[in-house]
């Protein structure tokens, strides 16, 4: 509107100095916003005392482009388990309303809910069951489905009239193979003897396992033993499942410890363990003397986007996002309200590589919150629970 909020509009460029300067905004095409933009500018002296506000500019109606699928899961050709909940990435925010009776799977299986990320970007599609084995399927997203400013989807990503978006893959032969174990923490090849007093065990595997299998006589944790009381939970990724325990109080420090996974765990198929897993280690010889939570991650903190920061480099603003997952939290949690997670979804872009060949990074910026004001100094040492996907990247 015409109506200037300090508070609330954005700001898209500071600039210091005396002299005339000027400043090219540019509009992707895939904003949230179909018409014309207000411009306005306010000046600071070195107090920071700003002026009154300038005339406004309005900008001629810029209309948005057409919604178009930026990636997929599984790929267009792909071969996946029967088991697989497909994944769509818009590249605008969705009307999520349009999609209802425009989501359909060829030959026919019932879906039982479509789940939507808190941008309204990603539609993870959760079909009643399971797929048939050895069976090829067809996704079809009719091209009536719009985004949030009505524009229709452009299903072949052409820049042209709107279609529908199909994609095609292939379910697996019947599953006879047990889960295999893909990682763990700590690892079961590898004694530990400095395991953290308030870590997390995992084990990945894979492929999805049955939640059901996992119950409290399937997992253990002893110390001389003792047994540890603990909590587990199966989180799922896109293709496979990943176990983790987290024991209700820390553990002692110095102490050789056991966990155990016993082999009623079982896939999606049936398919049981083949054995037992088991990992042996022994806790450091420190336990904590003192903490400063800084942020549960649970929604105090005023996180920004992820390309928010200047120094942030390499990342495709229009796919990147930060919310919270009500999906992913410590296994431990008791409260409804911890049991969530902050996350962070971001895509890598050489488009907005600059300079060519220089390195990606993501700085996540925490703007005035009460986190921000916790202050400590390098006495301490900084902590924060991670769950990966896997990619590699190096978090720091």
């Amino acid at each position: 509107n015409d109506t200037l909020e300090v508070n609330l509009d954005e700001i898209i460029d500071v600039h210091f100095g005396q002299n005339v300067f000027t400043y090219n905004d540019s509009i992707s095409g895939l904003q949230n916003f179909n018409g014309k933009y207000h411009y306005f500018a306010t000046q600071f002296d070195r107090y920071w005392n700003e002026s009154v506000i300038s005339n406004v500019y309005i900008s001629d109606s810029i209309p948005s482009f057409a919604p178009v699928v930026t990636q997929t899961f599984p790929l267009n050709g792909d071969t996946v388990q029967v088991y697989a909940r497909p994944r769509i990435i818009f590249s605008k925010t969705m009307d999520t309303t349009s999609f209802q009776g425009r989501v359909e799977f060829s030959p026919v299986i019932t879906i039982t809910a479509l789940n939507w990320s808190a941008d309204l970007k990603e539609l993870t599609i959760v079909p009643d069951g399971s797929f048939l084995n050895d069976t090829e399927y067809t996704l079809t997203i009719r091209k009536e489905v719009t985004d949030i400013n009505g524009k229709q989807l452009d299903g072949a990503g052409n820049g042209g009239g709107s279609e529908d978006f199909t994609l095609t893959f292939r379910t697996i032969g019947i599953d006879i193979f047990p889960p295999q174990l893909t990682y763990s923490n700590p690892s079961v090849y590898v004694y530990q003897d400095n395991f953290d007093v308030k870590d997390i065990f995992s084990f990945g595997f894979n492929e999805f396992l049955d939640h059901s299998s996992l119950q409290s006589t399937t997992t253990q944790v002893m110390r001389d033993g003792n047994a540890v009381p603990h909590k587990a939970m199966v989180f799922d990724m896109e293709d496979r499942s990943v176990i983790g325990i987290q024991t209700e109080d820390p553990l002692f420090s110095g102490h050789a410890f056991e966990v155990t996974l016993f082999s009623d765990i079982t896939d999606t198929s049936g398919n049981a363990l083949d054995s037992n897993i088991v990992v042996s280690f022994e806790t450091e010889p420190y336990s904590y003397e003192s903490e400063t939570i800084i942020d549960y991650l649970i929604g105090s903190g005023n996180w920004q986007y992820p390309t928010y920061s200047g120094s942030t480099n390499g990342v495709n603003p229009t796919l990147s996002v930060f919310d919270y997952s009500s999906e992913f939290y410590l296994p431990a949690a008791y409260a409804p309200a911890q049991k969530k997670s902050a996350r962070l979804h971001y895509v890598w872009d050489p488009a907005f590589l600059v300079p060519p060949g220089s390195n990606y990074l993501l700085r996540e910026y925490l703007d005035e919150s009460a986190p921000r004001n916790v202050i400590f100094g390098t006495d301490v040492i900084l902590q924060c629970y991670v769950f990966g996907d896997g990619s590699y990247n190096k978090f720091r």
